[in-house]
């Protein structure tokens, strides 16, 4: 990476606090060294210092003064290299990505074998988080907690390397390729399991969760997974909504439950970004006070305002599972019923599937926790001995989210029960296989409809 530094002038040693001044040794001074050397090297410790200082600090803690102070450069230099501080930060995060890319492309060559070259590749990323976490740490975390400028490059680029890994991941010759959207969902759920890690600083244990994972995405064979993402079924009855909406609950029933109710709202219409304890409070109708006394910030009051509406969503969900028999049909059946409910209540599923990772500074870790458990319910009832490992059931879910997501984000928040036996498929090929999961996920598609 461009803060694995050349000429000797990498960190001091024995000095690897970011409090400590100059981190970074200038280039050695010589007769005729080119200006474009110095250049080169000063933007390679600037970079170096903001993957320092972001580990140390966050990105908003980080100043244009301190990484000067930690490379070794004058301020004058640093803005002859970058505009301002998310500058330095973007060409960082970038460098960082291409590593990856680099280290993927570099493990899989190594290898002749198909399952070896996939293993080779994803190896190699699991070695290089190993390596560089404060750099993973950057890619995976910090560039989605930052501001919007950040995250909408950050966005765009991480879609840049679905493309490039998503074209190593598919078959090569004239075997047919996986859909785009099954190789753009397993992308997701390894950067899903190795942000999990990170955040947890258990990055050493990724090396013994590569096999689980290569498993995992060799068992969605190309034609099984054609033929259940052949195109988005409409054929369901979606019944309208009956009863008051999970927004509403709450009235008549405390200070606090108003609360929740009023910033799942405004949140729902008006997004993340709106919310604050004024507004929240005057549109619950309690006294400032009230939210202080209950939540105290915004964050947790946002937080609890979406497990309160989503809830009943998913213990819904639950329920039409435990209707049947087979399990592999109860993950059908729930996925039918959700994304009904999603679809009935698009309010809902903007917050869901919008406002959530648009609040990534608050959400992020809650996020990743939940999907932890819901791979852990998804797959309870599963037949004893063919549970999927933590890993991939975590892999598994992140997928499903993920594909509801790109619907809801495309303006297709009422076509989502089309993609129920899509989103069946991904949960049943861990556990029993892509040829029986393309045969569930296609069960009742003609009459299917799903009871209000």
């Amino acid at each position: 990476m461009a803060w694995e530094l050349a000429d000797g002038c990498g960190p001091a040693a024995g000095d690897r606090r970011v409090e400590s001044g100059a981190l970074y040794r200038k280039l050695k001074p010589g007769p005729g060294r080119p200006r474009s050397d110095v250049r080169e090297n000063q933007r390679a410790r600037l970079l170096a210092a903001m993957v320092e200082s972001v580990a140390e600090r966050g990105l908003d803690g980080t100043t244009v003064a301190g990484l000067v102070g930690l490379a070794g450069v004058s301020k004058a230099s640093f803005y002859e290299q970058f505009d301002d501080k998310e500058a330095c930060f973007l060409v960082a995060y970038d460098t960082a990505l291409r590593e990856v890319a680099r280290c993927a492309l570099v493990g899989e060559g190594k290898e002749t074998e198909d399952r070896e070259r996939l293993r080779g590749g994803i190896a190699a990323i699991a070695e290089l988080i190993v390596r560089e976490p404060k750099a993973a740490r950057l890619v995976l975390i910090d560039g989605l907690t930052a501001g919007p400028r950040i995250r909408e490059h950050v966005r765009r680029r991480l879609g840049l390397l679905e493309t490039l890994l998503g074209d190593r991941l598919a078959s090569e010759g004239e075997v047919p390729r996986l859909p785009v959207a099954v190789l753009k969902g397993i992308i997701r759920g390894i950067a899903s399991c190795a942000r999990g890690n990170v955040l947890a600083g258990r990055t050493d244990s990724l090396p013994a969760l590569v096999d689980p994972l290569v498993d995992w995405i060799l068992a969605f064979d190309p034609d099984d997974s054609r033929r259940a993402f052949s195109g988005a079924d409409s054929s369901y009855a979606v019944p309208p909504a009956s009863g008051a909406s999970p927004l509403d609950r709450g009235e008549a029933q405390g200070d606090r439950a108003c609360i929740v109710a009023a910033t799942a709202r405004i949140a729902a219409a008006e997004g993340f970004a709106a919310l604050t304890p004024s507004r929240i409070s005057r549109a619950a109708g309690v006294p400032r006070r009230s939210f202080d006394d209950a939540f105290g910030d915004v964050g947790a009051c946002f937080l609890a305002s979406v497990e309160e509406v989503l809830g009943p969503l998913l213990v819904e969900a639950r329920r039409a599972a435990q209707e049947e028999e087979a399990w592999q049909d109860g993950v059908l059946a729930a996925l039918r019923r959700l994304t009904c409910d999603f679809a009935r209540t698009p309010h809902l599923a903007r917050l869901a599937f919008v406002e959530i990772p648009s609040a990534t500074s608050v959400t992020l870790g809650w996020n990743q926790d939940r999907i932890a458990l819901a791979g852990e319910a998804l797959f309870a009832d599963a037949p004893a001995g063919l549970r999927p490992a933590p890993v991939v059931a975590h892999a598994t879910v992140a997928m499903i989210w993920g594909l509801l997501m790109d619907q809801v984000a495309a303006g297709r928040t009422t076509r989502l029960p089309g993609i129920a036996d899509q989103l069946a498929y991904v949960a049943v090929v861990p556990v029993l296989g892509s040829r029986t999961a393309a045969g569930t996920s296609g069960r009742g598609r003609a009459d299917a409809a799903v009871a209000a």
